[in-house]
């Protein structure tokens, strides 16, 4: 929390928590329940309490935890680009769904295959479009564009 009220003090607009290990691919059901969930939504509720947004992303297959998933205290959900964010969305309408841009296809895909995957995207109701897991830095500058330009027209 200290780190969270330092972003905060130093003007920061909204967190982002990016956790690897919590897919439902390493811990399952339980353990989410158990580990992850009760312990990012007291992280979120804390950061909420400071007056900014949050942003969790959750990587890998979530299908085994998807409703769990759904009840992070965030204002976004953040996931992989193995997960169906449009079938995430229509089983969970009240979650602001944020992603998920195959990070490969950024990366090593054309402009106007970014540019349809994104528009993809934005057609099947996500909210925010962003990369799925991060940005590689050899992504080429017109992807990047295709991603923003996709985003922007439609």
């Amino acid at each position: 929390m200290l780190f969270a009220r330092a972003m905060v003090d130093s003007g920061v607009d909204v967190i982002a928590i990016s956790d690897p290990t919590a897919t439902g691919e390493i811990l399952g059901p339980r353990a989410f329940s158990e580990y992850a969930l009760r312990y990012l939504n007291d992280l979120a509720d804390q950061i909420h309490q400071l007056g900014v947004p949050v942003i969790m992303h959750i990587c890998g297959d979530i299908s085994s935890v998807e409703g769990l998933v759904a009840q992070l205290h965030t204002d976004a959900t953040s996931t992989d680009a193995a997960v169906n964010l449009a079938k995430f969305k229509a089983r969970h309408p009240q979650v602001t769904t944020m992603g998920n841009t195959s990070t490969y296809t950024l990366q090593f895909g054309s402009a106007e295959q970014v540019f349809r995957h994104t528009r993809q995207l934005v057609q099947q109701g996500v909210d925010i479009i962003a990369p799925a897991c991060g940005l590689s830095t050899s992504t080429p500058l017109s992807n990047i564009q295709a991603l923003t330009n996709a985003a922007k027209e439609s």
